[in-house]
């Protein structure tokens, strides 16, 4: 399932779930989207575990992807990504 997130007219669509993108091309995906604070806990935690890290990461980064947009203020863009995040994330839209 993809997410829709809004913020500021700026439109990003997320996969939730297991990432495939991620497993095959790693933290180069990670770099692609622009993501440097995932890139950059990523790389530290692969090397303190001797790369074991990276089997663990897709699946779980697409949920933390997410959380880290709501965190630099995307919204949900529809009720179907809002219905996701309030389940799977407990998330309480402000207003």
């Amino acid at each position: 399932m993809k997410i829709t997130l809004n913020r500021n007219g700026l439109s990003k669509k997320v996969s939730t779930g297991f990432s495939w993108k991620f497993f095959f091309f790693g933290f180069f995906y990670t770099m692609s989207r622009g993501d440097f604070k995932g890139l950059l806990m990523q790389l530290v935690i692969g090397m303190v575990t001797c790369g074991f890290a990276f089997l663990v990461f897709p699946f779980t980064y697409n949920k933390a992807y997410i959380k880290r947009l709501i965190s630099q203020g995307y919204k949900p863009a529809d009720n179907p990504s809002k219905t996701w995040l309030e389940l799977n994330l407990n998330y309480i839209e402000e207003n």
